[in-house]
């Protein structure tokens, strides 16, 4: 169900270098966020560059990780500022160490939308 007036989505990421399930918080993107990255990502022809562009898409996107899976020097995180884990850099601290979560949240949020054409009977 999409509650319309809701803006706080859930997406899980299976991390195959953690090996842990990581839980991101996100907004959903404003029309022109979401034609500006995917105009920038189709006429991109580098893929890394492609890549990267989904990323920095993704980043203003976020709102917060569920604790729990990530950490710097072996202490867990939190994106919470009510938390006394709570890390103020964040996502500077994952755009620069994990560009890989942030590819998959743009790729999920930017290009994963399907449609259908439903024939009428």
């Amino acid at each position: 169900m999409l509650n319309i007036n809701q803006n706080k989505f859930k997406l899980l990421i299976e991390d195959s270098l953690s090996g842990d399930t990581h839980t991101f918080y996100y907004r959903a993107p404003t029309t022109e966020e979401t034609v500006n990255v995917c105009n920038a990502f189709m006429e991109e022809k580098d893929k890394t560059k492609a890549a990267q562009i989904l990323a920095k898409g993704s980043v203003p996107l976020l709102l917060g990780f569920e604790k729990g899976s990530i950490a710097v020097d072996d202490k867990l995180i939190s994106s919470d500022p009510e938390d006394e884990d709570y890390y103020e850099n964040w996502k500077a601290l994952i755009s620069a160490n994990a560009e890989r979560l942030l590819i998959e949240i743009g790729t999920t949020v930017y290009l994963k939308t399907k449609s259908y054409v439903k024939k009428k009977t």
